[in-house]
């Protein structure tokens, strides 16, 4: 009697285990890229998950036809789910799949690029703190757009029409990541701004290289935004068609070989309010105080310079490949 109860026994927890493993198998969990051409950067500071690149963005649940099973796959972007307060779909991007943003619960704001032509299902769903969307399109441009179900509060939201942001890319050959909560943008003035708070990574001359190496010749002036602290390693070595630099205040230091091989760089303006660099009417690089003079621009047409008397060190390779000078005055101070 006592065998047939604990064989019973046995069976039950069988068929439990079965059942489990069955479950397990309908249901899994994964982590998928954003999609095939697309990326994407979040920020601490503003809360802004920001998806780019071109075409499809990946679907986050879908049924697999062939080994009839339900994936429910996390986006790399999940675990800001409670802090992103913004998304921005960025020209170029096609779709926003199933599941992208479900139960972001402190989502507040949407921009949606005009490029985009379906939103796919639960792509928004439990986005309960959701009040406003800013399409570049059209009105009828929107209703163009696949919506599919389950997205009410994309549908209920305040819609904004023809929005032209700066951050939807319209003018943007360039994009990316260069430190933990910075971003980058080149435009096609060959404008590089340098964006968000905090250091910028620091780069070598071949790996890894600025993001932006690929499209260094086409860099004609660099403005980096207020909130950026410091200037990386390498940063804008060999930007040769690079005439000019607007430093913030914000800015506290300048790495090694910074603007190494910039043959067109005319001038760098740092602001007026940093306590750590300074520049003069030259467009000359120095610390604060000018008792070190640091950069002298090697595009600079200029034929003779005096170093103001205030300096009394120069740093190394300062005046490197200045060919337009033929003549520097030092004073007895160096």
């Amino acid at each position: 009697m006592k065998l047939k109860k604990v064989l019973s026994v046995i069976i039950c927890i069988s068929m439990l285990l079965s059942i489990v493993t069955a479950a397990s198998d309908i249901y899994r969990e994964l982590v998928i890229d954003a999609g095939p051409d697309l990326n994407w950067i979040f920020s601490d500071t503003t809360g802004t998950l920001t998806i780019y690149g071109s075409g499809k963005m990946n679907d986050f649940n879908f049924w697999d036809e062939i080994s009839y099973r339900e994936y429910f796959c996390v986006s790399p972007w999940n675990d800001k789910n409670s802090v992103v307060e913004k998304v921005v779909i960025r020209k170029g991007v096609t779709s926003i799949g199933e599941g992208a943003f479900s139960y972001f619960s402190n989502l507040t704001s949407i921009v949606i690029s005009d490029t985009v032509t379906s939103i796919y299902y639960d792509a928004f769903s439990g986005c309960s703190s959701l009040t406003d969307v800013y399409y570049a399109g059209s009105e009828e441009a929107w209703n163009q757009i696949s919506i599919a179900d389950s997205n009410d509060p994309i549908l209920n939201a305040n819609i904004i029409f023809n929005y032209a942001g700066d951050e939807l890319g319209n003018n943007a050959v360039g994009f990316g990541a260069c430190g933990k909560d910075l971003i980058w943008e080149l435009d096609n003035d060959g404008i590089l701004t340098i964006s968000g708070m905090g250091n910028m990574s620091n780069y070598n001359y071949y790996n890894p290289s600025a993001p932006w190496r690929n499209n260094a010749s086409n860099v004609k002036s660099v403005i980096i935004k207020n909130g950026v602290t410091s200037v990386g390693n390498c940063a804008f070595a060999y930007c040769t068609s690079l005439t000019s630099i607007t430093i913030p205040d914000s800015v506290t230091s300048i790495g090694d070989d910074a603007f190494d091989s910039c043959s067109s760089l005319t001038s760098m303006t740092v602001d007026e309010n940093n306590e750590h660099y300074s520049s003069d009417e030259f467009g000359v690089l120095f610390n604060k105080d000018k008792t070190t003079l640091i950069q002298y621009p090697r595009g600079n047409k200029r034929t003779s310079y005096i170093i103001p008397e205030s300096v009394t060190s120069i740093c190394d390779s300062a005046f490197y490949e200045c060919t337009s000078l033929a003549s520097v005055m030092i004073g007895d101070s160096v």
